[in-house]
């Protein structure tokens, strides 16, 4: 009897608890998609012990061994595949305890769009379509959005405003009202990493009184936008 109790407590403590992720790991939120196809890991420092390693996959396969020396520095995760990105990683300690963390990313799409000239009537109601679907989280109302866009009037096919050209994108909280009706609808529903072409009629867009010397009153806008980052609300 004494040795079975024995052996069955040797065998309760031979298996150290796990590290929660949260304090073993940190990464990228993944309510930003990934640009440039790379991301940072970090193992957090652990009391008592060293990291003496941890290895990466992404869709179930091998991506990187992190080895002992490694894991004491930022490593850099490059040419992940495009699309989405499931994440998964497990790590160790000179003291035997593990931890990890799966994770669901999406890469950015980082090209300009090009858009061609439209052609034919103008559409009388709000048309969207996705380029690039993305995943993760959809965009809702009360968010705080951040996007790449770029604009081409309908009538003549110019390029009169793009994010692209100033090197930033554009923030604004969805559903508020601070865009124009067009923008607001047709983005909400997008996910991270998404493409979205709209095409936004006068009464949705710039009604009949036009914006500025670019775009004429009557105009119908077409817009292409990546959703690049959600802020929950």
């Amino acid at each position: 009897m004494l040795t079975s109790w024995l052996l069955t407590g040797a065998l309760a403590f031979s298996a150290p608890a796990p590290i929660p992720a949260a304090q073993a790991f940190k990464l990228p939120t993944a309510l930003r998609c990934v640009a440039h196809r790379s991301l940072t890991l970090s193992l957090r420092p652990v009391k008592g012990a060293t990291w003496t390693g941890a290895t990466v996959k992404v869709g179930a396969r091998p991506f990187k061994a992190v080895d002992r020396v490694a894991a004491k520095r930022p490593v850099r995760l490059h040419r992940l595949p495009r699309g989405r990105l499931d994440l998964e990683i497990k790590a160790k300690t000179s003291d035997g305890r593990k931890a990890e963390v799966e994770r669901r990313y999406q890469t950015c799409v980082d090209t300009r769009p090009v858009i061609a000239a439209p052609t034919g009537t103008p559409p009388t109601t709000l048309q969207q379509r996705d380029l690039v679907t993305g995943s993760v989280r959809r965009a809702r109302n009360g968010d705080t959005v951040t996007v790449q866009y770029s604009l081409v009037t309908w009538s003549d096919g110019k390029a009169v405003d793009s994010s692209w050209d100033r090197g930033q994108p554009f923030t604004f909280p969805l559903g508020a009202g601070q865009v124009i009706p067009g923008f607001d609808q047709g983005i909400k529903g997008m996910k991270v990493g998404g493409r979205r072409q709209l095409v936004i009629p006068p009464d949705l867009a710039y009604g009949d009184e036009g914006a500025g010397d670019e775009i004429k009153p009557g105009e119908t806008a077409l817009f292409v936008i990546d959703l690049v980052a959600i802020d929950p609300k």
